[in-house]
């Protein structure tokens, strides 16, 4: 998801698969961008524990 707007979602992906099953306009070989209205997404957040000093 990449911007916002009061009705819908800016999407992007590399996955044809889901290009496609959202019906997104293919804008180069590899990318789909398009709008997807809000009732269509179920938006979800997956957290990960990590150590900070464990990136360095």
């Amino acid at each position: 998801m990449l911007k916002e707007n009061e009705n819908e979602y800016q999407v992007a992906t590399g996955n044809l698969l889901l290009g496609t099953n959202l019906i997104l306009p293919r804008i180069d070989r590899e990318t789909w961008l398009g709008w997807v209205p809000k009732n269509q997404v179920i938006l979800f957040e997956k957290k990960y524990n990590f150590n900070p000093e464990d990136l360095v």
